[in-house]
Formats: C-alpha cells, sequence, structure tokens
C-alpha cells in the first residue's frame, strides 16, 4: 500500500469527530461562562441556589420552584465575606445565570437558567468521576 492510499476503517474521518464550528460570539459566552465558574465560591453558590439534588429536571421548567437566598444569607451560609460575596454574585449575573431581586435593601438571588445548571451540575459529576477514575494517583503538579 503506498502513503496516498489508506486502509478501509469503521473510524470515521478526524474532521467528523471535531466539533462543527460555533458563532464567535457563543464561542466568547462559553470561554466566559467557563472562565466565571472556575471559581470553587462562585460553584459552591451556584449549588447552593440549585434546585434540589433528588429533583428530575423536567422539561416544564416553570414547575421547579426556584430558590432564593439574600446576598448576606450566601456570605452567611458559604462563610464569606458581604463585599466578596456580592463580587461574586455580580460575575454570575454578568454571564446571565443568576437573576437578583431587591426587596427593600435585601437582594435576593436566584438561578435564572436550570438547563445550564443541570448540565454545568452532569459537567462536574464527570470530572469527579474522571479524577477518581484516572488522574488521583498521578502528579498533577
Amino acid at each position: 500500500m503506498s502513503l496516498n492510499q489508506s486502509a478501509p476503517s469503521s473510524e470515521p474521518l478526524i474532521s467528523s469527530r471535531v466539533t462543527p464550528p460555533q458563532h464567535f460570539e457563543v464561542d466568547r459566552y462559553v470561554d466566559k461562562f467557563l472562565s466565571t465558574m472556575c471559581d470553587s465560591s462562585r460553584r459552591r453558590i451556584l449549588e447552593l441556589l440549585s434546585y434540589p439534588k433528588d429533583q428530575k429536571l423536567s422539561e416544564d421548567v416553570s414547575k421547579i420552584v426556584p430558590i432564593e437566598c439574600r446576598s448576606t444569607d450566601i456570605a452567611k451560609l458559604l462563610n464569606l465575606s458581604p463585599a466578596t460575596t456580592s463580587g461574586h454574585l455580580k460575575q454570575m449575573a454578568s454571564i446571565g445565570i443568576v437573576l437578583s431581586r431587591r426587596e427593600g435593601n435585601a437582594i435576593y438571588y436566584s438561578l435564572n437558567n436550570h438547563y445550564l445548571v443541570h448540565a454545568f451540575r452532569d459537567l462536574l459529576l464527570a470530572l469527579d468521576k474522571h479524577y477518581h477514575t484516572n488522574v488521583k494517583n498521578t502528579d498533577l503538579e
């Protein structure tokens, strides 16, 4: 067989396995979302505002009762300063993952997109499994 010939294969061509190109603005949003959520405190806030783990995410998101927390309560629950918590929540609001509502002096936060949070939770679970299966006993440094 010459170099120009390829053996028949059941494997698809590499180009068919590459993620299709996304619109530039979507790429920017994905990068901003992942970079924002790379902080463990923001992930803890996300978990705090998430629907219960045992609740199935149905197609009718309107049936999910949103969990709302005041920023001061989030700070206390996660042992963070109010200023730090406020900064985290502003970053999360900038990517549209949380919504805020003012009532008097209090600001309440809730999730804006349960599907996105569910997908992110699945990603974290997959990373946890991958770590314990493939990475845990290797040198990460």
